[in-house]
């Protein structure tokens, strides 16, 4: 089965970041208070949903998901 044909399976704190960068939050402290993290944690999930091509930054340092990001169906662990 690809990956392409089952759900994502995310952690507690990528599910909650990708939630945030759904309802527009856009900043890393924005993200972190969305998804009650600290900045730790969050600053790591963004990481990993950048590497599982969900999030991106663009030029001004601010994230967004991506259209994946937007519309995958995911599952958390």
């Amino acid at each position: 089965m690809a990956l392409k044909d089952r759900n994502l399976v995310l952690t507690k704190s990528q599910a909650a970041c990708l939630v945030a960068l759904r309802d527009s939050k856009d900043s890393t402290p924005k993200i972190a208070v969305h998804a009650k993290l600290d900045m730790k944690r969050t600053v790591a999930a963004l990481g990993e949903l950048a590497g599982l091509g969900l999030a991106k930054r663009d030029q001004t340092k601010k994230w967004h998901a991506t259209a994946r990001g937007k519309i995958c169906l995911f599952e958390t662990v």
